[in-house]
């Protein structure tokens, strides 16, 4: 018996997307993608690049308006908690004992996805 994968919803859709123009955003500035929507149990990084010998994981995060807040504001201390066990769970899987240096990243999209949203990239956001 084969399972089809569930077209995704709308949300998901605006998601993914906010996901795309945040990778090509820091494409753009020289970071080298090594890894998209990283999934384990303790939950998901929606991107990990590197950039010069630093690993960075990547939380997007987009919302239409900011009348409830700015998408970075979404980001609360139990979702980077949550970031901090997801990295460490990448960290064990790809690099034993020998870690790189590496840093959280928050990219913020406001507006409309397809008519050039708002940008907000903070590097070091939180530890």
């Amino acid at each position: 018996m084969t399972h089809q994968k569930r077209p995704p919803t709308p949300k998901q859709e605006k998601g993914n997307l906010a996901e795309h123009i945040a990778h090509i955003h820091l494409s753009r500035h020289g970071l080298i993608c090594r890894a998209t929507n990283f999934r384990c149990k303790t939950g998901e990084i929606d991107l990990i690049f590197v950039d010069g010998e630093t690993l960075v994981f990547v939380e997007v995060r987009y919302r239409k308006n900011s009348d409830r807040g700015s998408p970075l504001e979404t980001v609360t201390s139990a979702k980077q908690a949550k970031l901090r066990r997801t990295a460490q769970f990448f960290l064990q899987q790809n690099y034993n004992d020998h870690w790189p240096a590496c840093r959280f990243d928050v990219v913020g999209i406001l507006g409309d996805l397809t008519e050039s949203p708002e940008i907000n990239w903070i590097q070091h956001a939180f530890y």
